[in-house]
């Protein structure tokens, strides 16, 4: 039985139509947490450290860790908040503990004890509120003398070299450098898979249509697309 009825239009129009419908399913087939937590997976490690953006966050929950405290967008990533409430502090997103409470990530690490700062780098951090830059927390956290410095307390995950460079990158300052070359593998390998068997056109859309988010540079990004090549596939063949 098909599940949508098409009626004659512009063809203009009509992919407008489809593609907006594929929209609107997508969205709910992405709504949720991104990262599901799988049977017989151990519990992540909690570290002495902040995290500061959602893709470092992202990949370090894929390495088996979470840190103590953490500053994400909690309105684009569901398990950002999931995080929140089982096992990690959420200072706020990256713009409120810069310009709403610029105190609250030196506070932090001064009443925790906290060793350590991983703060994203990516090109753009977020398309639709580039305020909410990771990086403006820098001249902060210079200012109360932690600086940014390789063997110091501070560490730049840098994104803009590629997903693959900032998983091992990632993966070294936590220790965790077999399981980032796993998970580059096991990412590749699902990226392939979706890209086989999805429609090019969709893979190519994707990249600026889905939520700021889930774009190229997220673990998870094989899984969304999947879903989105699913209900597109779907909504054409009815």
């Amino acid at each position: 039985m098909r599940r949508f009825s098409v009626t004659p239009e512009p063809p203009g129009l009509l992919m407008r139509s489809v593609l907006f419908a594929a929209l609107m399913i997508a969205a709910l087939v992405s709504r949720g947490d991104a990262q599901p937590v799988y049977p017989g997976m151990a519990p992540p490690e909690r570290v002495s450290a902040v995290m500061v953006g959602d893709r470092v966050v992202n990949v370090a929950w894929h390495l088996g860790v979470v840190p103590e405290a953490m500053s994400v967008r909690g309105d684009l990533w569901a398990f950002g908040r999931t995080l929140a409430n089982t096992s990690s502090m959420i200072l706020g997103c990256p713009g409120y503990i810069v310009m709403k409470d610029p105190d609250i990530v030196p506070r932090i690490l001064r009443e925790k004890g906290l060793e350590r700062v991983l703060v994203e780098r990516s090109d753009p951090f977020d398309r639709t509120r580039p305020h909410r830059d990771p990086m403006n927390l820098l001249p902060i956290l210079e200012k109360t003398g932690i600086a940014a410095d390789p063997g110091g307390k501070i560490t730049v995950i840098d994104f803009t070299a590629g997903l693959e460079a900032a998983i091992r990158q990632i993966g070294a300052v936590l220790g965790r450098e077999a399981q980032a070359e796993d998970l580059i593998a096991a990412r590749r390998a699902q990226l392939d898979a979706v890209m086989a068997g999805s429609v090019p056109a969709l893979a190519n859309h994707a990249l600026v249509s889905l939520p700021a988010y889930y774009d190229s540079a997220v673990v998870d990004y094989p899984l969304i697309l999947g879903r989105w090549a699913a209900a597109f596939t779907s909504l054409i063949e009815g």
